[in-house]
């Protein structure tokens, strides 16, 4: 055998070499791009069986039993917890929230309809709602509310006065009332400056010398009057 057989011998068995190596290449190229653009897996690559995840010819996926270890979250990336419900919307599946204060019943759509919004209280989420008292069903929370004015009422001589917050806040309202019997007298020393601390009434209010008056009074919940919004859960 001549040297110029041997040559093309070689030359042909190199170029055979490099044929295999590129077509083994590409092999593994489109496998990959394969597995990238479609990354789906046998039912014996997933934890799972056919008893489990059954295709439907719609192709959707009925799961029987599902155990999550972690949180279920909803179309708009909302994770549920708990007392929470799953509803259908016309925009997809959502969480149906529930107000988080004390033992609430009620959902932050249930506030929406009452033409509340939502308020975070740091201890829990209430219905922060312009209304005066609070609708059946719902219970205020602690003393979450708004009045229109910060004090009102008292008596003839302005003292005595109801007192309440005018921002949405966990501040009690108080209103004093008179209490027990009263005398009525005609004499020019029941007067606003000496009596301050007496309930003072005008029993004839043209007549400047004719007053009633309470000895003592007692201070209670300002209650409904004057309140402009309010904090139910």
């Amino acid at each position: 055998m001549n040297k110029k057989r041997i040559y093309i011998i070689s030359s042909t068995l190199l170029l055979i070499g490099l044929f295999a190596g590129i077509v083994q290449y590409m092999g593994m190229f489109d496998t990959l791009y394969a597995a990238a653009s479609n990354p789906g897996h046998s039912w014996n690559e997933i934890e799972g069986n056919e008893n489990l995840l059954i295709n439907i010819s719609d192709n959707k996926v009925a799961i029987n039993d599902l155990k999550l270890k972690g949180k279920l979250c909803d179309s708009v990336g909302n994770c549920g917890k708990e007392g929470d419900i799953l509803e259908f919307a016309p925009s997809g599946i959502k969480w149906k929230v529930k107000l988080t204060y004390g033992e609430s019943i009620h959902f932050e759509p249930d506030c929406t309809l009452l033409g509340g919004t939502v308020f975070d209280t740091g201890s829990g989420t209430i219905c922060r709602v312009p209304l005066s008292d609070a609708p059946t069903g719902w219970k205020q929370a602690e003393n979450w509310h708004r009045y229109s004015v910060s004090d009102w009422g008292g008596d003839y001589c302005n003292h005595h006065k109801a007192t309440a917050p005018i921002t949405f806040s966990n501040v009690a309202a108080y209103k004093p009332y008179p209490n027990g019997t009263h005398d009525c007298a005609y004499t020019g020393y029941y007067n606003c400056t000496v009596c301050e601390s007496m309930w003072m009434t005008s029993y004839e209010p043209n007549n400047s010398n004719k007053w009633c008056y309470y000895n003592s009074w007692t201070t209670g919940p300002a209650g409904s009057e004057n309140r402009v919004e309010i904090g139910i859960y």
